[in-house]
């Protein structure tokens, strides 16, 4: 008993010296920012996102999605912030960062990609209209 009690608690020991090495460099104030303005500034162009967010701000708003305007005003955001991403460079960023980095420079890829395909063109089908 005192030799499985001896090996437990020098395996709890052995795990607790192990150390993740941490990266060099912090959280960027920069980077958070741009991603909190872009968070913000996403529940209002998709304000039903926002209300299954469990955000009530914008519950009384239902954009017009199939105008030429707000496809314009869309897809100018996703341009607006992949380009803002640009001026952050990879190495000056921590692990975490350059994670958020990558999930939004490809969301706002992805997006811009969508919008040059017109759904709205598409004809209304039994499934899916």
């Amino acid at each position: 008993m005192k030799k499985t009690l001896l090996i437990v608690l020098a395996i709890t020991a052995m795990l607790q010296s192990c150390t993740k090495k941490e990266d060099a460099a912090g959280p960027n104030k920069e980077l958070a920012d741009l991603l909190e303005n872009y968070h913000q500034e996403r529940l209002k162009l998709f304000p039903m996102e926002a209300t299954s967010a469990g955000d009530d701000r914008y519950n009384n708003m239902l954009p017009n999605s199939l105008t030429n305007a707000y496809l314009k005003q869309v897809t100018g955001f996703f341009t607006k912030y992949k380009n803002g991403l640009s001026k952050f460079n990879d190495d000056d960023l921590s692990e975490n960062d350059r994670i958020s980095k990558a999930l939004l420079e490809w969301e706002c890829e992805t997006n811009i990609e969508q919008f040059k395909f017109r759904e709205d063109l598409l004809p209304i089908n039994q499934f899916w209209s």
